[in-house]
């Protein structure tokens, strides 16, 4: 199982501050996120800043980073300001 955390705007939306979930790659885990909770769109969800056991998926293979037991994936919501 994946642990998945969730930070800021999108941790309001879903009401959870982590989950457990089954996925092989990023782009699966935001697919099954969007369909388990309503309102969230993988859409949303790509717009978030993600990281994988710490590392930015900008720096791994983006979406198609691979994902294996016991990864940590924190999802942040983009922050705006001023």
């Amino acid at each position: 199982m994946i642990n998945v955390r969730f930070f800021g705007m999108i941790r309001m939306k879903i009401k959870k501050s982590s989950l457990e979930i089954e996925a092989h790659s990023v782009s699966e885990l935001l697919k099954k996120i969007s369909v388990m909770f309503d309102g969230i769109t993988s859409g949303d969800l790509k717009n978030c800043i993600i990281y994988v056991n710490g590392t930015d998926i900008v720096k791994l293979k983006l979406y198609g980073t691979a994902l294996k037991e016991e990864d940590e994936v924190q999802i942040f919501s983009p922050a705006a300001g001023g």
